[in-house]
């Protein structure tokens, strides 16, 4: 990694971009304070799970990462999938309503 800056991957894009650290800084305090880290998210039941980062993403690791995502992905549809569209509809209902 370049020294004061830093790599951030578009899973949308695909492309890694770099910013500078005092940019990174920012973001990190801004996400924060408004209680928009990955973990807040999690505990006010926003994202059901939080996937641990590799350091730099990089050809080598992309694999792993592509992976545990497309593992996730399949756990979800799978235990969704049973469902119907109304209980679907209340599922989410239920769980925004109560954060």
């Amino acid at each position: 990694m370049d020294v004061g800056k830093f790599h951030l991957f578009h899973p949308l894009t695909g492309r890694i971009r770099k910013y500078p650290l005092e940019r990174q800084l920012k973001a990190k305090e801004a996400a924060e304070v408004m209680k928009l880290t990955a973990e807040n998210l999690k505990a006010q039941g926003i994202v059901e799970r939080v996937f641990a980062e590799p350091e730099e993403y990089i050809v080598q690791n992309m694999d792993v990462v592509i992976m545990q995502m497309d593992e996730a992905i399949e756990e979800f549809l799978m235990k969704y999938k049973s469902l119907s569209e109304q209980e679907l509809i209340e599922h989410r209902y239920e769980r925004f309503r109560n954060m």
